[in-house]
């Protein structure tokens, strides 16, 4: 009952929206970095390296206006470049981070999002077979960890507690198919979260 409270009060919306954002940029990036490189390139062609060294000056004193810096000009505008060019490199870098959709961690983006009461049932199906009494027993308390699912498991009972806090009537997930569901759902999980 815990469980299925904290999940229904979770901001399941603002995962939905972040995962969104990740997949704008990884769209970007490519952009981002060709952008970098031009800016860079053009601004190494100044007089002298002179936009380098403003640049480097307007940054220096934007982060940290009382800094005195020791550096030769040489150097400052040296460091100006080879910070745009790891700037470029990390731009370039592909977004490893896990995806978490509520108590799912991805490895990769998911081709698409399950429902969140399936996502719910998941985590529940974990909780029921870590109190199994008998051979079936997995999990552990440690998370995040990879689910574990019983071969036998109150599916009917998994259904009404994933959907028992819902304000739509219409999200009650079918028992005669929530076990597939779950299943498949559990394949293509890295990792789940017991709470929010």
């Amino acid at each position: 009952m815990d469980a299925s409270k904290r999940w229904k009060a979770y901001d399941w919306q603002a995962d939905v929206d972040l995962i969104a954002s990740r997949k704008r940029g990884v769209k970007h990036r490519e952009a981002l970095a060709k952008a970098t490189r031009a800016f860079r390139q053009a601004i190494s062609r100044s007089e002298g390296r002179k936009a380098e060294r403003n640049l480097g000056i307007s940054i220096a004193a934007a982060l940290c206006p009382e800094a005195q810096i020791e550096m030769t000009y040489e150097d400052g505008c040296n460091a100006v470049a080879n910070a745009l060019r790891d700037f470029e490199k990390q731009s370039l870098r592909p977004d490893r981070f896990p995806v978490r959709f509520g108590p799912l961690l991805y490895d990769a983006f998911p081709a698409r999002l399950p429902e969140r009461e399936i996502a719910v049932a998941l985590v529940l199906a974990d909780f029921a077979t870590g109190f199994r009494k008998d051979e079936h027993r997995a999990g552990g308390i440690h998370f995040p960890r990879a689910p574990m699912l019983s071969p036998i498991l109150p599916w009917k009972a998994i259904a009404e507690f994933a959907t028992a806090f819902s304000d739509d009537a219409k999200v009650a997930i079918d028992p005669e198919n929530v076990a597939m569901r779950v299943k498949n759902l559990c394949g293509k999980v890295g990792r789940i979260l017991r709470y929010p």
